[in-house]
């Protein structure tokens, strides 16, 4: 069995929702529908404010663990198909919004 799952949650948080990644991976190669898999790989809980760490499993039994901490690590490799969430606000001038959501080419460029 693979190492299990880390889930970040802040300090002040005592509940949590989820998903199981294992479970997204499982639907996706099985062609689930996107829905449904969201509802297969949900997983809830709570961490006591006093435990900095927690595991819990999915309905399928992949084993998550929950760890307190004020910001996770970065990432270990970046990829050019992740997200990237831009703080518009810390952008300044009045094209902040176009500057943090880069524009789609027209149609015909695509």
């Amino acid at each position: 069995m693979s190492a299990p799952s880390p889930v970040w949650i802040p300090p002040s948080a005592t509940s949590f929702s989820c998903l199981c990644e294992a479970c997204l991976e499982t639907a996706r190669t099985e062609g689930t529908l996107f829905a449904e898999a969201i509802r297969i790989a949900s997983v809830r809980g709570h961490l006591p404010t006093d435990s900095d760490i927690g595991f819990v499993a999915c309905a399928a039994g992949h084993e998550l663990v929950v760890r307190r901490i004020d910001r996770p690590p970065g990432l270990v490799h970046e990829d050019e198909r992740q997200l990237r969430l831009v703080d518009w606000r810390r952008l300044d001038g009045a094209g902040a919004r176009e500057a943090a959501v880069p524009a789609l080419p027209a149609p015909e460029q695509r």
